[in-house]
């Protein structure tokens, strides 16, 4: 059963990183990652839970739909949560990133609350959103860690580039959230 759980998490982290970064791929629109991720992190839960209160997982799409968009000098207006943190920290852009992301991370590991809140496995739940938080602040934009690379995939016979810091941190959200809904 142990096997089981391990291969569990190892593939919703696959799937739920490809979603991630297939939804930030040029010419894929971005509700692949804002609708998919949270539609199969609900099938898994209504599957080990067995409790429909899990359809409260749907509120990631809020935190998935928010943006990282920090204002830039090129004309890019950001988000409305990066330009809220980017004037809250007077235009200071590294600040405004991490608090941006920081912000998104928690309310994405929040939307998990209802795992525990039904079986009373606290430190599982509590250990996952501190990482789903932390990879968030890691990865992406000037935060962290810096560096985006690609890595090239045929779908459907065309090649799609998919961003790594994507694939990571979804993939990590897929990992946590499901580690938290079969533990």
């Amino acid at each position: 059963m142990i096997f089981f759980k391990i291969l569990l998490i190892v593939i919703a982290g696959l799937i739920t990183g490809f979603l991630g970064a297939l939804g930030g791929a040029h010419g894929y629109p971005k509700r692949i990652r804002k609708i998919g991720i949270p539609i199969y992190l609900f099938l898994l839960a209504l599957l080990f839970v067995k409790n429909l209160w899990v359809i409260t997982i749907f509120l990631m799409i809020a935190p998935l739909s928010l943006g990282y968009g920090i204002p830039s000098p090129e004309g890019d207006k950001g988000s409305a949560i990066g330009r809220f943190f980017f004037n809250l920290c007077k235009q200071n852009y590294k600040w405004a990133d991490i608090l941006t992301r920081g912000t998104i991370g928690l309310l994405t590991g929040v939307t998990l609350i209802i795992i525990p809140i039904l079986n009373g496995n606290w430190a599982p739940y509590l250990a996952a959103a501190f990482i789903i938080f932390a990879i968030d602040v890691l990865f992406g934009g000037d935060a962290i860690i810096k560096g985006e690379g690609v890595f090239k995939i045929k779908l459907f016979g065309k090649e799609v580039e998919l961003g790594v810091e994507e694939t990571i941190r979804y993939g990590v959200v897929g990992l946590m959230s499901v580690l938290v809904i079969i533990i």
